[in-house]
């Protein structure tokens, strides 16, 4: 075993194994926030939204992390880079979301608000399920686009210098 070196994912379809993992993960945050968003509307006792948050934040930290896994096996030697663009990704959509809930709770009731949002946030879901299809054949376009241009500049280099 040689230490420092990458595994070529290549032929292994990494996005199906993760988003296996993070879709159903990503389904039951948006039933509990539904749950949340109508039990708030009847106002019956608080340990119902409590455990409704409760199972929303479990779940959506575990697919999020999930997906963050993903997303570094995807771009292993910009790590960094990769994690930070979805974060700053993940928190714009966040502060969107939560600048919406208020005017949208407030017009339509906070279930049918609820419901909207989570039904949005299950539209997402259609990215990482065109992943999990043709995730693989992007990451062999990508490998073979990088070789192509790698092979041309080696081309370029031995042409100046000969």
């Amino acid at each position: 075993m040689v230490k420092n070196r990458q595994t070529d994912l290549s032929d292994f379809p990494i996005e199906l194994a993760r988003i296996q993992i993070a879709l159903p993960l990503f389904v039951l945050a948006a039933v509990s926030q539904i749950g949340y968003g109508w039990m708030m509307d009847h106002k019956i006792s608080l340990a119902g939204p409590v455990i409704m948050l409760l199972l929303f934040g479990y779940c959506l930290i575990g697919a999020i992390q999930t997906l963050n896994i993903l997303i570094i096996d995807i771009y292993p030697g910009q790590p960094a880079t990769a994690t930070a663009a979805n974060n700053v990704t993940r928190c714009l959509i966040g502060a969107a979301a939560t600048a919406a809930i208020l005017p949208m709770s407030e017009a339509l009731g906070n279930g049918l608000a609820y419901t909207i949002l989570s039904l949005l946030f299950l539209v997402s879901c259609a990215g990482p399920i065109a992943s999990m299809k043709y995730g693989i054949q992007w990451r062999r376009a990508k490998k073979a686009k990088a070789e192509s241009k790698r092979k041309a500049k080696e081309v370029k280099m031995a042409k100046t210098s000969g």
